[in-house]
């Protein structure tokens, strides 16, 4: 049976490894090539499979040294030992790269939400809100950075604000108009939620996205009286929702959040 001989340029196309690396591999013998008899490096049939083998080890995260070690004694235990370890190690990593496809994800669908948003700001709208279970921090403070504090103490993972909503809930007897109490924090992490949950109340309310932080956030105010102008009753709680916040903008005057009034 005839042997294959490819030339470099062939054995690239077929491989689909650079021709500078295969020089590369060459020099270093970890795909070593023949020479013709004109000095040209050929390569034979049978080192397709062999270097489609080290593009797969390289894509499993192996250094050239461990391939070369590997492919020199492969039916070694020492060679099985290092593909299991690699298994165990591109299994984490896998772990990993889910975790921050997720987190893009979500990031993604932020970033196209505030950019909606960013047209409708000041302005009011009616929404049915169903009931929701969340967890819930009540502190004495007017430092929001507190509460945040308060939920790492419940296992929470430090990024956990960069993955769950989170605001306040205000009593309208307590806004004033360049200011309101920050006591009763709520949020859809986990753990918050194990540790103290609360339902907000679902029925019909004004809500309205507008800038700013949410401590002391003069709009609140506006958006109350002029609900009460309006001629609607109140009824329950104040939500005010962080939309934007420190892990996307850097000055709280483009932070944005969400004011939802319940109204009879």
């Amino acid at each position: 049976m005839t042997t294959l001989i490819y030339s470099i340029h062939e054995f690239a196309a077929l491989s689909g490894i650079t021709e500078y690396n295969l020089r590369y591999f060459d020099k270093i013998g970890l795909l070593p090539a023949q020479r013709d008899t004109n000095g040209y490096r050929v390569y034979h049939q049978r080192q397709i499979a062999s270097a489609q083998m080290v593009v797969t080890l390289q894509n499993a995260r192996l250094s050239n040294a461990q391939i070369k070690t590997l492919l020199k004694d492969y039916t070694s235990r020492h060679s099985l030992a290092m593909l299991k370890q690699t298994q165990q190690q591109l299994t984490a990593y896998i772990h990993t790269l889910h975790n921050a496809q997720t987190f893009i994800a979500c990031q993604i669908s932020q970033l196209e939400t505030i950019h909606i948003i960013n047209n409708q700001l000041d302005t009011p709208f009616t929404e049915e809100k169903k009931s929701e279970l969340v967890g819930v921090i009540s502190l004495e403070t007017q430092h929001i950075g507190d509460f945040f504090q308060r939920a790492s103490e419940f296992n929470a993972p430090p990024n956990w604000y960069l993955h769950h909503r989170y605001g306040f809930l205000l009593a309208e007897k307590d806004i004033q108009s360049k200011s309101y109490p920050l006591d009763k924090f709520y949020c859809t992490e986990p753990s918050i939620i194990d540790h103290r949950s609360q339902y907000l109340s679902a029925g019909r309310y004004i809500s309205q996205y507008c800038s700013g932080s949410l401590e002391n956030n003069q709009k609140v105010w506006s958006f109350v009286q002029h609900i009460r102008q309006n001629g609607y009753r109140i009824q329950g709680d104040i939500l005010i929702e962080n939309v934007s916040g420190p892990a996307v903008q850097t000055k709280k005057s483009d932070f944005l959040i969400k004011i939802m009034v319940p109204i009879n």
